[in-house]
């Protein structure tokens, strides 16, 4: 028998969403404390080179190109990481407005499927954007089922189509501006990782 939870009829398919809804904000949560926690690392570790001076031991005494190699090799290692994480979190984020819309829905809405048809992000734009800088236009929109939606031409609330429908919907969101799901902290997080690596080679060449 269907239940009532937080005033929406449970059954299978809501039952479903609830635990999409779980899933993928407890993966945002634990992708938003892994970015800051590397980042708080990559700063800690140039702090101890130039702050510190002499952590790791004797890292300071290597020759300027040396000491600059080392650097960057360690940069791009926590940047890497950084901006895998952050590009997670946005996806996660993009999920968790599209199950929560999918929930909220109560009546048949009107969709026209090619509305939602945009061709997949290419592949140097994904590669950028997972490891290097953010690329709003880089979200992936999958392999989309709309068999149900063009043959009616609506979708129906509480529905796996309806959900699919959603996360289409945010993700070309996401595409279209940079103003949605965290991404203005999404830069300005990638963009200190950047500073940190051009302070700590002005460290090194021009101290």
């Amino acid at each position: 028998m269907a239940r009532v939870k937080a005033g929406v009829m449970e059954g299978p398919i809501t039952q479903y969403l609830l635990a999409q809804m779980d899933r993928w904000t407890g993966y945002h949560n634990h992708k938003e404390q892994m970015a800051y926690a590397i980042f708080g690392f990559e700063a800690a570790f140039f702090a101890g080179i130039f702050v510190l001076r002499n952590w790791p031991p004797g890292v300071t005494a290597l020759p300027a190109a040396l000491l600059s190699v080392v650097i960057l090799l360690m940069w791009l290692l926590f940047h890497t990481l950084l901006r895998f994480q952050l590009r997670m979190r946005r996806l996660a984020a993009i999920n968790v407005a599209a199950v929560t819309e999918a929930l909220e829905q109560q009546k048949a809405e009107a969709v026209d499927p090619q509305a939602l048809q945009l061709p997949d992000a290419e592949g140097w734009k994904v590669l950028i954007d997972t490891f290097i800088w953010p690329v709003r236009r880089s979200v992936v929109l999958g392999d989309l089922q709309f068999e149900c939606e063009a043959e009616t031409n609506r979708i129906q609330p509480h529905t796996i189509s309806a959900l699919r429908v959603f996360e289409a919907r945010h993700k070309i969101k996401a595409m279209n501006s940079s103003a949605n799901y965290a991404q203005s902290a999404e830069w300005i997080v990638t963009l200190g990782s950047i500073l940190l690596l051009v302070l700590a080679q002005c460290r090194v060449w021009f101290a």
